[in-house]
């Protein structure tokens, strides 16, 4: 799985760089630990079992 930018102690969503990381996201927002958790309670079920090799990107958008 590969996190955009996440609302965290190590990335705050009010922090320093704050606006500058929110300005790469065409959805103007953080992610959340919850976001990164389902993707991950995804990748662990039955439902993601035909799933190899691939990289889950999460981070709304941010890699278009």
């Amino acid at each position: 799985m590969q996190p955009g930018s996440t609302d965290t102690e190590m990335g705050s969503a009010d922090g320093p760089s704050a606006d500058f990381q929110r300005g790469l996201n065409p959805l103007g927002r953080f992610g959340t630990a919850e976001h990164g958790a389902a993707a991950g309670a995804f990748l662990a079920s039955p439902s993601a079992r035909d799933m190899t090799g691939a990289i889950v990107i999460v981070d709304g958008g941010q890699l278009i």
